[in-house]
């Protein structure tokens, strides 16, 4: 299946899911990502605000806030995703919906130990299907010591994907089923 009508099939599914499901399923892998030993070794963390019915990452914004871990968050300058600190009590809509810091300081990526990466579509060998803008698989091919993980619902598991050349690989996925 291509790349395209996947991403289109798999949104439709994610947007239908219930509130309840996609609550119950962010709690479940909150706190398996909360204890894992990529997040608990990790002092700087490039995390994804969550956006409609992805698996919600505002728990573990507040742990890793709390824990004295840096945390930076995607934000579009000139058509290339860079990592920035915030105040997440100051974020806006961009063009796609994806709320971003107004004020922000750039980050030097090539300190951050872990990226938790949101995808549409993801697949056993650990490969993604993003939003199409190839944000972070320009991003991660740039950075290339960080840790890949995504996080996902398990509907979001698909045998395979076609990766082609350019996409970047996750080290780990969890989802609230399991860990690929």
């Amino acid at each position: 299946m291509k790349k395209q009508v996947l991403r289109e099939l798999m949104k439709k599914m994610c947007d239908s899911m219930p509130n309840e499901d996609v609550k119950e399923h962010s709690e479940i892998i909150e706190k398996i990502v909360l204890n894992s030993d990529e997040y608990k070794n990790a002092k700087s963390i490039f995390i994804y605000i969550s956006f409609k019915n992805e698996i919600r990452t505002y728990g573990i914004i507040i742990d890793a806030k709390k824990h004295g871990k840096n945390v930076y968050v995607p934000k579009i300058i000139n058509g290339e995703m860079k990592a920035v600190s915030c105040d997440f009590r100051k974020l806006t809509p961009n063009k796609l919906g994806v709320m971003e810091p107004d004020v922000y300081e750039m980050a030097d990526e090539s300190k951050i130990d872990l990226c938790i990466t949101p995808g549409i579509v993801f697949d056993r060998e650990r490969n993604r299907i993003g939003f199409g803008q190839g944000h972070y698989d320009k991003f991660l091919n740039k950075n290339p010591q960080i840790f890949k993980l995504g996080l996902a619902h398990d509907i979001q598991i698909v045998d395979q994907i076609t990766a082609e050349e350019h996409d970047v690989k996750l080290h780990k996925i969890i989802t609230e089923k399991r860990m690929i």
